[in-house]
C-alpha cells in the first residue's frame, strides 16, 4: 500500500479535517486519483485516505483557497513552509496538490 508521509505537526490539523490537500514539490506521479494510502504523521499511523484529486501547478501560482486546503491561514505562510522542506524551491517550481479524504473508521481517536 502507497503511504502518505506527513510531519508530526501536521496530526491535528489532519485528524480535525483541516488538512485536506498536501503540496509537494514537483511533478509527483506517484499517486493517482483514486488511491487508497496510509496517512503516515511522524512515525504514527492515522489510518487511510482517498486521493479525490491531484492538480498541478507553479509555485507562484498557488491561491489562498490552496493554502487554506492545507492548513495555512495564508499563502505566505504555505510557502514559508515549504522552504523549510525543500531549500531550492523558488516561484517557478512546479509543485503537486494532492487532495485527500480520510476514510471514517481507519483510526479512532
Amino acid at each position: 500500500m502507497k503511504k502518505l508521509f506527513f510531519d508530526k505537526v501536521y496530526k491535528d490539523q489532519i485528524l480535525s479535517g483541516r488538512k485536506t490537500t498536501t503540496v509537494r514539490k514537483g511533478h509527483r506521479k506517484d499517486f493517482k486519483e483514486g488511491d487508497v494510502v496510509e496517512i503516515i504523521c511522524g512515525k504514527e499511523s492515522l489510518g487511510l485516505a482517498y486521493i479525490e484529486k491531484i492538480e498541478y501547478k507553479k509555485l507562484k501560482d498557488l491561491t489562498r483557497e490552496d493554502a487554506v486546503s492545507d492548513g495555512f491561514s495564508s499563502r505566505r505562510k504555505l510557502k514559508e513552509a515549504l522552504k523549510k522542506y525543500y531549500k531550492d524551491i523558488n516561484s517557478e517550481t512546479d509543485v503537486t496538490i494532492i487532495y485527500f479524504k480520510r476514510i471514517k473508521g481507519s483510526r479512532n481517536v
